[in-house]
């Protein structure tokens, strides 16, 4: 029978919301399985991901995004399943993220939330956005030869992203750079300031605390009192700077939101 994605993306994402989810008390199905056909899915909707997902509330993408990070993403690290749809796969992040997320997501630093305070006009989808490299689905492995060319593929998605002018994706890009720091320090160092280089006036300070061991140290990590009071979207200067330079202190833990780092 042939693959028809009308119906995959109704069964993904035409539910309502609320807590706890629909998916975490349901029978799994052929389309909930970490394999071929569930990446090559996914990657068909990611590739043009805008036209599909416009019924759809962003509170209903947002609680779609986590079922696919929870459960189908696994696939990615399955090498049984050929690299090219693999490789395929992870590449539709960047179209996903500069035609849907850099679209829907309010323009706002979630790194900043309090306690799950949030702008009251906050789209719900920021949440999977900021989160998206945060998920167990995909986790770096330096040390694993096969996996290193899936980390790599991951590295040059989060470097394509940070040139998407939305903070919302940037912010997610620098999110996962961080948590890949402990394993790829040159790497994301490398990738973080080449964001750097250009004049910004935005996400500065935060793209600074991703390039830190302390930082990476956990996959909750958090940011210190200084730097976080420190931080403005508008004010923060645009000098140089470059990672020997930086050595925040990282004593204080800000309360996590929903889950988050």
């Amino acid at each position: 029978m042939p693959f028809s994605l009308e119906p995959w993306v109704s069964w993904v994402f035409d539910h309502p919301v609320r807590k706890p989810e629909w998916h975490r008390h349901y029978e799994g199905t052929r389309w909930d399985h970490p394999d071929a056909s569930a990446l090559h899915a996914i990657t068909e909707l990611f590739e043009a991901p805008a036209r599909p997902l416009q019924r759809f509330s962003d509170a209903q993408l947002n609680q779609g995004f986590w079922l696919l990070c929870e459960n189908a993403m696994f696939g990615l690290s399955d090498e049984q399943i050929s690299w090219e749809l693999r490789q395929r796969c992870v590449r539709s992040f960047v179209p996903l993220f500069r035609d849907l997320f850099a679209v829907r997501c309010t323009r706002h630093p979630s790194h900043l939330d309090r306690g799950g305070q949030s702008p009251a006009k906050l789209s719900s989808l920021n949440l999977a956005c900021y989160m998206w490299w945060d998920f167990d689905c995909w986790v770096a492995k330096p040390n694993d030869g096969p996996h290193r060319r899936l980390d790599n593929a991951f590295l040059s998605v989060m470097e394509e992203t940070l040139a998407i002018r939305h903070e919302a994706c940037c912010e997610s890009a620098l999110h996962g750079l961080g948590h890949w720091h402990l394993g790829y320090p040159v790497e994301t160092v490398q990738i973080i300031d080449g964001f750097l280089a250009p004049p910004r006036r935005s996400l500065r300070t935060y793209a600074n605390t991703r390039k830190t061991p302390g930082a990476a140290a956990s996959c909750n990590l958090q940011f210190s009192v200084g730097i976080l009071s420190a931080w403005s979207i508008t004010s923060i200067s645009t000098g140089p700077f470059r990672a020997s330079s930086l050595s925040p202190s990282c004593s204080w833990r800000a309360p996590k939101m929903l889950g988050s780092a």
